[in-house]
C-alpha cells in the first residue's frame, strides 16, 4: 500500500510556509470577502483562498478545493446559509493553515513540531494544519495536501504583499473572474505568474434515485390510510462522529417527524455514499408501520425535495418547501445535547 504520509522534510517545509505567512500577518489589511485562486501543480486544480483574521478570531489561510469548495464560500459569504445553520460546518471542502495558541494545539501536532525541532511563541502563533471534507472529521492532510498547502501558503503570500501594494490588482476586468497563481515548468523549474480565471461551472449534487416499486406504492394506498397529517422530513449529518478505524466520519441521517406534534416517527443513521436505498426504504417503512400517507410533507433542502418527488407524486401527497423545521430542528437540538453529553 503507498504510504500518503507526509516527510519530515515536507512538513517542516509546510511549518516554514506557515511561519513566512504568519509574519506577514496579511489579515491586517484584508478580510474573508477577498478571494484568490492557487493553482495546484499536482493536478492543475485551483484553490480559491481566503485569509482569516480581520475580525481577531480566528487567523488562517483557507483555501477551498476546487469550484465546488469555493461555491460553499459563497453561498455562506451571501447569506444562503444563516450563520447558526448546523448544516454549515458538514459542508466545507478545503484545506486549513491556522494559527492557534498553544493551549489549543492537538497534542499530535505539539509532539510532531518537538520532533522536527522546531519552537513556536506568541499568541496564535503556532500553526496547525487541517483537511476538511463533506461527512468527515477534520483531519491531518496527507502528502499530496500537504504539499500543495505548502505552496498555496507561499502563494498566497505573494499575492498579499502585492495587494498591500496595490489593492487594485485583485479588480478583475470582467465578472466572475478570479486572480490565480498558475504554475508552468521552465528549464526545469517551477515558475509562477498571474492570470484572470473563471471557475467551472458547479453541477447540481448527484445521487441515486431508487427506481419506484410501482407494485408496493399500490399496495401501500390500497393498505395505508390517508390522512390530514403533515410530515417534515430532513437529511443532514449526525453531530457526532463515528470511528471505524482511520478517518472518523459523521453518519448521514435522515429524519421524520410529526409537523404538528413534534413526535418523531424516525431516525436512521447511513454512511454516505449509498444511502439512498436505506432512506428510502425507511421513508417506506414509516408508512407501511403507521398504516397512514400523509397529506403533505414539508422539506427544506432541494435534495430532499428531488430525492421524494417522484414518490410523493404517485402516492399523492403534497411536497412542500419551508425555510424551517420546527419538529426537526428542536429533535436535532435535543439530539446533539444528548450525544455531546454522552462524550463527556
Amino acid at each position: 500500500m503507498k504510504d500518503t504520509r507526509p516527510s519530515p522534510i515536507e512538513m517542516k517545509t509546510l511549518y516554514r510556509a506557515a511561519s513566512e505567512f504568519r509574519k506577514l500577518a496579511p489579515w491586517e489589511w484584508m478580510d474573508d470577502s477577498e478571494v484568490f485562486g492557487v493553482q495546484n501543480p499536482g493536478t492543475g486544480e485551483i484553490g480559491y483562498c481566503c485569509v482569516l483574521g480581520a475580525m481577531e478570531e480566528v487567523f488562517a489561510l483557507v483555501v477551498y478545493l476546487g469550484a465546488k469548495g469555493l461555491k460553499v464560500h459563497l453561498d455562506i459569504q451571501d447569506g444562503k446559509f444563516e450563520p447558526e445553520d448546523p448544516d454549515v460546518g458538514f459542508m466545507q471542502d478545503c484545506l486549513m493553515a491556522s494559527f492557534e495558541n498553544k493551549e489549543d494545539m492537538d497534542k499530535d501536532d505539539i509532539r510532531l513540531i518537538k520532533r522536527l525541532n522546531l519552537n513556536f511563541r506568541g499568541s496564535h502563533a503556532w500553526p496547525m494544519f487541517k483537511r476538511y471534507k463533506p461527512g468527515y472529521f477534520p483531519w491531518h492532510p496527507d502528502r499530496e495536501e500537504v504539499l500543495f498547502l505548502t505552496d498555496a501558503l507561499a502563494q498566497a503570500s505573494e499575492v498579499c504583499r502585492q495587494l498591500l501594494e496595490n489593492e487594485d490588482i485583485e479588480t478583475p476586468a470582467d465578472d466572475g473572474l478570479y486572480l490565480v497563481r498558475v504554475c508552468r515548468v521552465e528549464d526545469g523549474k517551477t515558475v509562477w505568474g498571474d492570470e484572470w480565471k473563471k471557475p467551472e461551472s458547479v453541477g447540481e449534487t448527484s445521487f441515486t434515485i431508487e427506481p419506484i416499486n410501482e407494485l408496493r406504492l399500490q399496495r401501500l394506498k390500497r393498505e395505508a390510510k390517508p390522512t390530514a397529517a403533515v410530515w417534515e422530513i430532513d437529511f443532514f449529518y449526525s453531530p457526532t462522529p463515528i470511528d471505524e478505524g482511520g478517518r472518523p466520519y459523521y453518519p448521514y441521517t435522515i429524519m421524520i417527524a410529526d409537523h404538528n406534534t413534534g413526535v418523531i416517527y424516525d431516525v436512521y443513521l447511513s454512511h454516505r455514499p449509498g444511502h439512498e436505498k436505506e432512506f428510502m426504504e425507511h421513508f417506506l417503512l414509516c408508512i407501511e408501520n403507521l398504516k397512514q400517507i400523509p397529506k403533505e410533507i414539508k422539506v427544506s433542502k432541494e435534495e430532499t425535495a428531488k430525492f421524494f418527488e417522484s414518490y410523493t407524486a404517485f402516492l399523492q401527497i403534497k411536497l412542500s418547501h419551508a425555510k424551517r423545521l420546527d419538529a426537526v430542528d428542536s429533535a436535532r437540538i435535543a439530539m446533539t445535547k444528548h450525544l455531546q453529553s454522552m462524550q463527556r
